[in-house]
């Protein structure tokens, strides 16, 4: 009887492998035969696997895998959807649109597929030659394989992947060349339809910018770009939304703008509604919205929540991570505003939770982006040395609001965060509201990016308000800092804090280069502040800057407000290694570059 069982079992699971590997493709169709180096070939196709839930890739995961003229085998995740919008335009995405049926039995959503629904594959590589590709198919554990296509790469003009620079892992450059790349542009998380996304890329591209950052995370009230929320629960993607992110995604590339993507916020992890924490209302995670956990600490640990999030990212990544135009994925939006993040357990389980999505992440990622976390202000770093220490990331990304001396502000949360992390973003930073109403020059935006620029940070610090912004004129502040910034190298070599001495009423920090050979300073007067954008000018200021290379150089004063040279002057740089660089008057501040000359 014993052995009978046995071998009905058998056969039932031969009979059911056999069924899930009968799965098979149909309806492929490739955008192109040809397409160019890390250029967007797009690959749709149907399935007859039979699937609940086309987002949990715990149940369905179908990859596309690519083989390169040199035999790399190149793997890409394949995404559901469902086309309807025209991407070339703007539009005002449905945030409550109903594709799912309400089941009363278990109290959440199943998804229903409708005509016209198929699966995408989004990839791009950097080979030229002749490509193959098959499809591979996980149903419920059980794997098949379908053949796919051929199509070939050709020579393109695009520069590339950014990552970090082989010369100066401080910074950012392209990877094929090893050009720099300095992030210069603003926040850009909150635009309630396309047009408003559409509006600050194009302004910042046309001012001098590169660079932005948006969020896709799960705070129905305060991420706009969200694909998952309370509204369905856990697991139901609004697929009207995830068209909006593609949109955004196309309109950042043909502007030139950069992106860093980030794919949570503390406020779904957060009790404290003063502080924006939403947990108790609109997180996907807490039970009372059809979540995993009634602790925010417990997402940390929580398997379900953990395959909730990789499910989401996987998602949102097989939809853009073939654009080079993406520079880096954050984790989640300042990790310390997370309840409990000060006990020392929470701390462990957040950084093997980080550690983790890290690892998931370069495992999806072809690219190998740069992926990290971002802290707020308040308290410092050195709150989260167990967290920030073992959870091994890329970079750390560090956030400060309503500072007096803003500029030194700067100078310290970035050396700071350089204790902890090789590289270190700053990206937020702003003052409130009462700030700026006694503000109209906007000189607290002017001193974040002028600073900033100095101090190490792979970038130039990224305002937060950037609707307000938008109506005093992006030019007056991105483009004389572009200027600037495109005129000194920051990546053929390493740089470090640049040694001074000062005379008269001001202050300085900048960036010397390992040889010796290039320094960028900031000065400013020390009354100079938002508060007081037109103080007593500082006389007589003599800034002396050493551990140079002995030898003649040249001395370039720049007007921060012009993005203008307005003097320049010769000088030998001493047996000391030193060269003074003088002011008879500094109103305000000044940007300086000192080079050899040859």
């Amino acid at each position: 009887m014993r052995k009978t069982v046995f071998l009905l079992t058998l056969l039932l699971a031969l009979c059911l492998t056999a069924y899930a590997q009968a799965a098979t493709v149909s309806d492929v169709n490739l955008s192109s035969d040809s397409v160019g180096q890390y250029e967007m070939l797009e690959i749709t196709f149907c399935t007859d696997a039979e699937f609940v839930n086309p987002f949990d890739a715990y149940e369905i995961d179908i990859q596309a895998v690519f083989t390169t003229p040199s035999g790399q085998e190149v793997r890409y995740p394949a995404f559901y959807q469902r086309a309807r919008r025209d991407l070339s335009q703007d539009f005002t995405p449905e945030r409550d649109q109903f594709d799912y049926d309400y089941d009363y039995a278990t109290k959440r959503f199943n998804f229903v597929p409708a005509e016209g629904d198929n699966w995408c594959v989004r990839f791009s590589w950097n080979e030229e030659g002749a490509y193959t590709f098959r499809f591979e198919i996980v149903l419920n554990g059980v794997k098949s394989t379908c053949e796919g296509g051929a199509f070939t790469v050709i020579e393109s003009a695009d520069k590339g992947i950014i990552a970090r620079s082989a010369t100066n892992p401080q910074y950012l450059a392209y990877r094929d060349s090893g050009e720099q790349f300095i992030p210069i542009g603003m926040n850009n998380a909150q635009n309630w339809d396309t047009f408003g996304y559409t509006r600050v890329m194009k302004a910042i591209a046309e001012n001098g910018g590169n660079f932005a950052r948006v969020w896709s995370a799960t705070d129905y009230g305060y991420s706009s770009l969200t694909v998952e929320n309370w509204t369905y629960g856990p697991n139901m993607y609004n697929l009207d939304m995830a068209e909006a992110f593609d949109r955004v995604l196309r309109v950042a590339k043909e502007e030139g703008v950069k992106l860093e993507i980030c794919f949570e916020s503390f406020s779904a992890l957060c009790t404290n509604e003063s502080a924006y924490g939403q947990f108790k209302q609109t997180s996907i995670y807490n039970t009372k919205n059809g979540g995993y956990i009634t602790v925010p600490s417990d997402f940390w640990k929580n398997e379900d929540c953990r395959r909730d999030y990789m499910n989401r990212v996987r998602y949102l990544m097989a939809r853009c991570m073939w654009d080079p135009n993406v520079v880096l994925w954050e984790l989640i939006n300042e990790i310390n505003g997370t309840d409990s993040i000060k006990e020392k357990d929470v701390q462990e389980d957040a950084a093997d939770w980080c550690r983790d999505m890290r690892e998931y992440i370069l495992s999806l990622d072809p690219y190998d982006r740069l992926v990290g976390v971002s802290f707020a202000d308040g308290h410092w770093l050195e709150a989260w040395d167990i967290l920030v220490k073992e959870c091994k990331l890329d970079y750390i990304q560090v956030h400060h609001y309503n500072a007096q001396d803003l500029a030194a502000t700067m100078n310290l949360i970035e050396s700071k965060a350089h204790t902890h992390n090789q590289m270190a973003i700053i990206g937020e930073f702003a003052s409130h509201a009462d700030i700026r109403q006694n503000d109209p020059e906007w000189m607290y935006l002017h001193i974040g990016l002028w600073s900033g620029v100095h101090t190490g940070a792979a970038n130039i610090p990224l305002y937060w308000y950037h609707q307000e912004l938008m109506d005093s004129g992006y030019q007056r502040y991105l483009q004389p800092l572009q200027r600037y910034v495109d005129s000194f190298d920051f990546v053929s070599e390493p740089l470090k804090e640049a040694k001074l001495s000062l005379k008269g009423d001001v202050k300085a920090f900048g960036l010397t280069n390992k040889s010796g050979t290039a320094t960028a300073l900031y000065v400013y007067n020390n009354a100079y502040t938002w508060a007081d954008p037109d103080p007593v000018p500082a006389q007589n200021v003599n800034v002396t800057l050493k551990g140079l290379r002995r030898g003649d150089v040249q001395i370039e004063v720049w007007d921060t407000k012009t993005g203008e040279i307005i003097r320049t002057e010769a000088a030998k740089v001493s047996f000391l290694g030193a060269v003074k660089i003088q002011f008879e008057s500094l109103p305000t501040d000044a940007a300086v570059i000192v080079r050899a000359v040859d």
